[in-house]
């Protein structure tokens, strides 16, 4: 069953065993409000197309509170940080990424490691505020 929906790959046992790692990271508690009584949810700050949910590293991944989730989900684009907007890509956006990794003379999976070690350091330190 290599191509499992969203759904499935949600009860995968490689995604319970790492979603409960988060949990234990963040105490149990919701990391927008602190809330340690509400039903939680660990949510992905980003995708990456064919990844599987449970690869993905620690500051990708955040505990909220269903209501702190809810509102992720729907947060607006104008709400959206420098790299979040940047990563709502558009054919511009890959123009302009394509640029950078023609200028850079990177492989398109050498790019993408990079552009994911640049968002992850972007999220580190945008938590660390």
């Amino acid at each position: 069953m290599a191509n499992k929906t969203y759904s499935e790959k949600l009860v995968d046992p490689r995604w319970q065993k790492r979603r409960l790692e988060i949990f234990q990271r963040d105490s149990f508690t919701c990391q927008n409000c602190k809330d340690e009584t509400a039903t939680l949810n660990v949510h992905h700050r980003y995708y990456v197309g064919g990844r599987s949910v449970w690869n993905y590293p620690d500051v990708a991944l955040v505990t909220l509170c269903n209501k702190c989730h809810e509102h992720e989900r729907n947060i607006s684009e104008a709400e959206l940080g420098e790299w979040e907007t940047a990563l709502i890509v558009t054919e511009k956006s890959w123009e302009i990424l394509d640029n950078i990794r023609c200028r850079e003379q990177m492989d398109s999976a050498r790019f993408l490691k990079w552009l994911e070690s640049q968002y992850v350091k972007f999220l580190t330190e945008k938590g660390s505020k």
